[in-house]
């Protein structure tokens, strides 16, 4: 696409003085990459095979019996179950993350990109864009025939299991902020400030297609997971980078994700999760358009409508690009 100029993106996206590089600068330190590498693997990881190891060890599983609760056949249980699993592992993982950045590279936790001002807004309009942008995925898969809506069990489908997708909704808050935070809230911008802004997008993406292996195998040799993952990566990298901060991307995880368990139900990222749903999709179509058993997020549709996403963004970025060239012109001819 001839009209997309490559220092126009440079100097929008990849700008290295960019806000969110801007504010990893602040730092006393930086880890080098493969030290980054290493410590973003046992934040992740680490963090969840603790607490399982915990949360196995009697008195704990007779305290807190989260297994029990996500098994019940009352969406109000399951989703407290379901609720309570999503945030002990990840506000362990965002709390690891905050003492690494606190103690280690001695700046304040803000820094990864939730500066105050516009942050309401900036959240909100990244969680009804998540919500939209699913939706969309699913509106074409129910167009093409690939899914279909059933009624599924009265208590856990529909409006009986209402409460239960509400109250669950905080643990995707908390899930979706785990991994964008990890990636691109800490990774992105300390490897773009450290090296180049490039660099930072290709770790935070790999490093995301580490953590989502498991899913990625699930599906076999089949490169449409692979290609999505790479499709959300940089869809969500560029919506950092453009908005310069990290409010809306939160919001566009923990709903993308809450509404494809929850609202419009099929599998997240290859599991089924508790808590009932508002609609239950079922896969009835071939696998390259419904994902087979990973999901919805392993299909075309969903391909299509984020790289969507990103089209739409770079073209942002290339329209504030231009009104920064003219205001700049203007003020020259202005000042001549």
């Amino acid at each position: 696409m001839s009209f997309i100029n490559k220092s126009s993106l440079q100097g929008i996206l990849l700008n290295p003085d960019n806000r969110i590089f801007a504010l990893a600068r602040r730092a006393r330190w930086l880890p080098p990459w493969y030290l980054a590498i290493v410590v973003a693997t046992i934040i992740t990881l680490g963090s969840g095979f603790t607490l399982q190891f915990l949360f196995a060890m009697p008195p704990l599983v007779n305290w807190v019996p989260i297994s029990a609760l996500t098994k019940s056949a009352d969406p109000r249980l399951s989703a407290q179950g379901q609720l309570l699993a999503l945030v002990i592992t990840y506000a362990t993982r965002i709390l690891l993350l905050f003492a690494w950045i606190k103690l280690l590279e001695k700046r304040p936790f803000w820094t990864v990109g939730l500066e105050r001002k516009g942050a309401l807004i900036k959240y909100l309009r990244g969680f009804v864009l998540g919500m939209a942008m699913y939706e969309l995925a699913a509106g074409i898969l129910a167009l093409t025939g690939s899914v279909s809506i059933t009624p599924g069990l009265p208590q856990q489908a529909g409006v009986g299991a209402l409460l239960g997708i509400v109250i669950v909704l905080p643990g995707w808050l908390v899930q979706g902020a785990s991994e964008e935070l990890v990636t691109r809230g800490w990774l992105l911008p300390a490897m773009g400030a450290r090296y180049r802004p490039w660099i930072g997008v290709l770790i935070a993406t790999l490093m995301f297609a580490f953590f989502h292996a498991p899913v990625l195998l699930a599906g076999g040799l089949n490169v449409l997971p692979l290609i999505s993952l790479v499709a959300v990566c940089l869809f969500l990298a560029a919506y950092v980078l453009y908005e310069k901060s990290l409010w809306g991307v939160l919001g566009w995880h923990a709903a993308w994700n809450w509404t494809e368990g929850h609202v419009l139900a099929s599998f997240v990222s290859g599991h089924s999760i508790a808590g009932g749903t508002l609609f239950k999709l079922v896969s009835v179509g071939p696998v390259w358009m419904t994902g087979g058993i990973i999901g919805p997020e392993a299909g075309i549709p969903v391909i299509v409508v984020v790289a969507v996403g990103l089209l739409a963004i770079i073209l942002l970025a290339l329209r504030r690009s231009r009104k920064t060239v003219d205001v700049e012109q203007e003020g020259l001819l202005a000042s001549g």
